[in-house]
């Protein structure tokens, strides 16, 4: 296969530059010549040093027509949620996407908020629903945290990956966590799986969800399976970031919402042909809802130099036939093959990023971003588009 890059900016309704969350919504099946569906963008944050060194957070929404690669006006209806910055996820099958959660930090007083609430958004519609829960004690606590969808024999579940809230703004303590939460979209209800294994160390990070063919005797059944790639959390001791580029797997029962439990393992095996993993860094992930993870760019800070990177990275897990729990992986840098592809213009500057997997034609979407040029300490923000393509 042959891919480049190809970039959109300048734009007319493009959105204001920023880092924000991403993610592709499928075309509407019911309109005629809609093939190529819509990128998804809500809120986000961005850094003003030009007032009073504050974060200014967002709650716009916009949509990015793959067809024409144009943004189309949005002017959202019904129940918007406050500004903040927020894992957005689509529903299986449908044409809304949800937010959960998120944080934002009030402009005049600089006191962070976060949130544990949830919005549904219809792109066809553009209107706001909160989505009420249903009273139980399983409901995760407000937070920052990773979340992605999946579908399970026709229902509708999203998974939230630990997460981060900040305890104290002036000291820069946080709160992290590795807890696992399922949500049953259908019924609006929370669970807390009973989870064991390997189970990540508390961190923020963005997980993925992948979908495999497990053979089990003549039988060839489907296993979801949990992603989570590195990370950051910030260290009591040293009061710095610490970054991984460790990998994990959990693995997801038949029937989510029962009782079984939810086995984490820890993928330390590659393959002989697999390339050097990338290294620590806080970094979007997207899936091809199949075995294949991406990951591209990010960010982590050595010595208190923040350093960027625009590397792509493509991952396999190879599964036992006989054992379901011994997982090899294998890292392919694409890098240079994504570079070699594309006109310079098209190559996208080192950033923290947001990422959708889109499939055919367009393989991958990039949102905007943020990175600190060399020997300088203000943020240069993105609010351009950036395909990965097909080029057969």
């Amino acid at each position: 296969m042959s891919f480049g890059w190809e970039k959109f900016k300048g734009l007319q309704n493009a959105p204001l530059p920023r880092v924000a969350s991403l993610c592709y919504v499928p075309p509407n099946q019911e309109v005629e010549n809609n093939e190529e569906g819509c990128l998804c963008m809500f809120g986000g944050d961005y850094f003003d040093t030009e007032t009073n060194n504050s974060c200014i957070y967002l709650n716009d929404i916009h949509l990015f027509d793959l067809k024409t690669k144009q943004w189309l006006a949005c002017n959202p209806k019904g129940n918007i949620p406050e500004r903040r910055f927020a894992p957005l996820f689509h529903i299986p099958g449908s044409r809304s996407v949800l937010i959960f959660g998120g944080h934002a930090q009030d402009k005049d007083t600089l006191q962070w908020k976060y949130y544990n609430n949830m919005f549904e958004f219809n792109v066809d519609t553009k209107e706001w629903n909160e989505i009420k829960y249903k009273n139980n004690s399983d409901i995760p606590s407000a937070r920052l945290g990773g979340m992605v969808s999946f579908q399970n024999e026709n229902n509708n579940y999203a998974l939230l990956f630990g997460g981060e809230t900040l305890v104290d703004q002036f000291t820069y303590k946080y709160n992290y966590y590795n807890e696992l939460y399922l949500f049953d979209i259908e019924q609006k209800q929370w669970k807390k799986p009973k989870v064991v294994g390997d189970i990540p160390s508390k961190r923020w990070c963005q997980p993925s969800i992948i979908q495999v063919d497990i053979r089990e005797g003549d039988v060839i059944r489907k296993q979801t399976v949990l992603v989570v790639f590195g990370g950051i959390a910030m260290s009591d001791v040293t009061m710095q970031a610490d970054y991984f580029n460790d990998l994990f797997v959990c693995l997801v029962p038949n029937n989510p919402v029962s009782d079984e439990e939810w086995v984490w393992i820890k993928v330390n095996s590659s393959v002989e042909n697999s390339d050097k993993p990338p290294s620590k860094r806080f970094c979007p992930t997207c899936s091809d809802n199949n075995s294949k993870v991406y990951v591209y760019g990010g960010h982590c800070v050595k010595e208190g130099i923040w350093l960027f990177s625009n590397e792509l990275f493509e991952l396999n897990l190879i599964f036992d036939e006989e054992n379901v729990k011994n997982i090899k992986f294998k890292w392919t840098n694409i890098t240079k093959k994504s570079h070699e592809n594309s006109v310079k213009e098209n190559i996208p500057e080192q950033r923290w990023t947001s990422m959708a997997y889109i499939g055919k034609e367009d393989i991958l979407a990039l949102f905007g971003g943020a990175m600190v040029p060399k020997d300088t300490y203000g943020f240069d923000y993105f609010n351009d588009i950036v395909l990965l393509k097909n080029k057969k």
